[in-house]
């Protein structure tokens, strides 16, 4: 079995890592260990370094065509990127005898796109896994994380919520497995071909090895926050919370780690 994995759609600094990236990480350190796997990671060139860091030594990597556009701002590397990723899905070649798998790691447009014209060239030579692991609400919904912080804010919230409505819904038509990270996400998928067992739900958590090796040691700070920092992983809400915890326990400390 070979499983292809399309990376190429990151922007995060080279010393952080996001949540898609750390779910595809920790999968391939997993499925490579299993007997009959290999894996390729089609990515860009300086992405190779990077998943190497995080341990993935073992893996193929196949590197994208690319234009370098150092200077260019996001939007138009964005869609540089997306535009150089369906010209590689365009014009790869066929894929050889046996089982293939692509997997598009995010619902990220370089990603999606080039996943979605390998299955349609491919059909049932491939399995499409897509994954969609955050529903973007509508940014004048109550529950949109871009709402009320400004008009460059809001845009962006507006851009992102366009880009993605077509998405969720080719990847509801047509992937043959979708990864979601919540039980309630599960349901938008579910269509007469594709049943639930084919929808499944990448859990969160916590290695808790390294903790348990120090033993019991005295407590520095009260809770703590390890993720991005970003409104829609809930650290703005964190800070008034922790008002409120701080008002019933004076001198209660909160330690935040991460980037963002």
């Amino acid at each position: 079995m070979i499983l292809h994995c399309l990376a190429s759609s990151g922007t995060w600094p080279q010393d952080a890592l996001d949540g898609g990236n750390r779910i595809l990480i920790e999968l391939s350190r997993r499925w490579s260990k299993k007997p009959g796997v290999k894996i390729v990671f089609h990515i860009y060139d300086k992405f190779q370094s990077f998943y190497r860091k995080h341990g993935l030594d073992q893996i193929e990597y196949s590197i994208l065509p690319s234009l370098r556009l150092q200077h260019a701002n996001l939007f138009f590397f964005f869609l540089f990127r997306t535009l150089c990723n369906v010209f590689w899905a365009l014009t790869v070649k066929p894929v050889s005898s046996g089982q293939h798998y692509v997997y598009s790691s995010s619902d990220a447009w370089p990603d999606f796109w080039a996943g979605l014209i390998l299955k349609l060239r491919f059909g049932k030579k491939i399995v499409w896994i897509a994954a969609l692991y955050l529903f973007v609400p509508f940014v004048l919904s109550k529950n949109s994380f871009h709402r009320g912080r400004g008009i460059i804010i809001f845009l962006r919230g507006f851009f992102y919520y366009l880009m993605q409505y077509p998405v969720k819904y080719l990847i509801k038509l047509q992937a043959d497995m979708v990864f979601v990270t919540s039980e309630p996400d599960r349901d938008f998928f579910i269509t007469g071909k594709r049943p639930r067992e084919k929808i499944i739900v990448i859990r969160g958590g916590v290695d808790a090895d390294t903790p348990r090796s120090l033993g019991n040691v005295p407590a520095e700070y009260d809770a703590v926050f390890i993720g991005r920092f970003h409104a829609q992983k809930g650290a703005v809400e964190l800070i008034d919370i922790w008002k409120k915890v701080c008002a019933r326990k004076n001198g209660s400390r909160l330690a935040m780690i991460g980037a963002g």
